[in-house]
């Protein structure tokens, strides 16, 4: 285990200093911790997705142009972040994203037998107001700011907060209260 720990945090260390990577740390308990930056450009009316987040969602709107992505990952041990990784898919075109995807996925085959460990996020991005935004989450507040395009949240063992919404809005929770302005 102290090789593959060791591993990690130069890794870590590594991709913490290239720009929209991420830092992946061991505690002395043996949790772990990965931060992912990320700043992505986005078109006007881009399509912005974030599906299995296991926590806090919060998402600040700006006028900008860009999504600044800042995630991070808590587990109970290395197999157990590996085995449920974040993905950030921007689908560009010139030089602009039109879609933003931000999921996770779970190694089934890791499920087998033995304890899986647990996983645990916290999502914090700022977003343009003048995009389309779809967000699905567990364990936690899903909070959004104003937003002009359509939004659809849905929620199980959190709150739906969103500030605005523009022409169009799909809200559920389950065990949760849900708030929007229109």
């Amino acid at each position: 285990m102290q090789i593959s720990t060791a591993f990690f945090l130069l890794l870590g260390s590594a991709l913490a200093l290239a720009p929209g990577h991420s830092q992946t740390r061991v505690n002395d308990s043996g949790d772990v911790t990965n931060q992912i930056n990320r700043t992505i450009t986005l078109a006007p009316g881009a399509n912005v997705k974030i599906q299995g987040i296991n926590g806090l969602v919060s998402i600040e709107t700006w006028d900008g142009d860009r999504a600044e992505i800042n995630i991070t990952v808590r587990a109970s041990d290395i197999a157990a972040m590996e085995r449920r990784p974040i993905i950030i898919e921007p689908v560009t075109d010139n030089s602009r994203a039109d879609s933003l995807t931000i999921r996770t996925v779970e190694d089934r085959e890791g499920r087998r037998g033995g304890d899986r460990g647990w996983v645990r996020h916290e999502a914090r991005l700022k977003l343009p107001k003048n995009v389309n935004l779809k967000v699905s989450s567990v364990n936690g507040k899903v909070d959004v700011g104003a937003i002009t395009g359509e939004v659809g949240v849905s929620s199980v063992n959190g709150g739906v907060v969103v500030a605005q919404a523009g022409t169009a809005a799909e809200l559920s929770s389950i065990n949760g209260g849900i708030s929007v302005s229109l």
